[in-house]
C-alpha cells in the first residue's frame, strides 16, 4: 500500500516537473521547407537492417535521439559530438549519453563496425579531417553512413 503511494507521488512529481518541458519541446515548429529528417532516419534504419552492424559510433549527435532509437532496435552506439563548436554553450542531450570529442583528430581508441553522420558534414570546415577520423574509427570492411541536407535551390 506505502509503495503504491509512493509510486503514485512519484509519477505525480514527474507530470509536474516535466510538463513544461514537455510542452515546449512538443509544440509543432513552423517550416518553410520540409524537413528531411525523417528520410534521413528511414535511410539510415534502412542501412541498419541491411548491414546489421553490432556496434555504432554516431559523429555529431548533438540533441539528437538517434543513438537511443538504435539501442531499442538492439545495437551497441557510442555517441559523440564536439559540443562547443555548433552548440555555443555546450548541450544536454536527453535522450542518449554523449561523450565530447573532436572527430577532426578523435582521442576515441575504439573501433567501429559503422560510423554514422546525420547532417553533421556541412557543419564542420576542416571536413576532410572529419572524414579521416571517421575512417580512423571504422573496423576494416565497417560502413561509413553518411546523410546531408538537400535544398533544389541551394546546397
Amino acid at each position: 500500500m506505502l509503495r503504491n503511494g509512493i509510486i503514485k507521488l512519484y509519477y505525480a512529481f514527474l507530470q509536474f516537473s516535466l510538463k513544461p518541458i514537455l510542452k515546449k519541446e512538443y509544440t509543432v515548429p513552423i517550416f518553410n521547407t520540409i524537413n528531411e529528417r525523417s528520410t534521413e532516419y528511414s535511410f539510415v534504419f534502412k542501412n541498419l537492417s541491411r548491414i546489421c552492424p553490432k556496434e555504432i559510433l554516431d559523429v555529431g549527435t548533438g540533441k539528437s535521439s538517434l543513438p537511443h532509437l538504435m539501442v531499442n532496435c538492439g545495437f551497441k552506439v557510442t555517441a559523440m559530438d564536439k559540443k562547443e563548436s555548433f552548440w555555443e554553450s555546450g548541450f544536454f542531450n536527453r535522450h542518449y549519453y554523449v561523450i565530447k570529442d573532436d572527430i577532426t583528430n578523435p582521442q576515441l581508441k575504439k573501433s567501429f563496425d559503422m560510423v554514422t553522420a546525420i547532417s553533421v558534414l556541412e557543419h564542420i570546415p576542416t571536413h576532410k579531417a572529419a572524414i579521416d577520423g571517421m575512417f580512423s574509427l571504422l573496423k576494416p570492411g565497417g560502413h561509413l553512413l553518411l546523410t546531408f541536407p538537400y535544398n533544389e535551390k541551394k546546397y
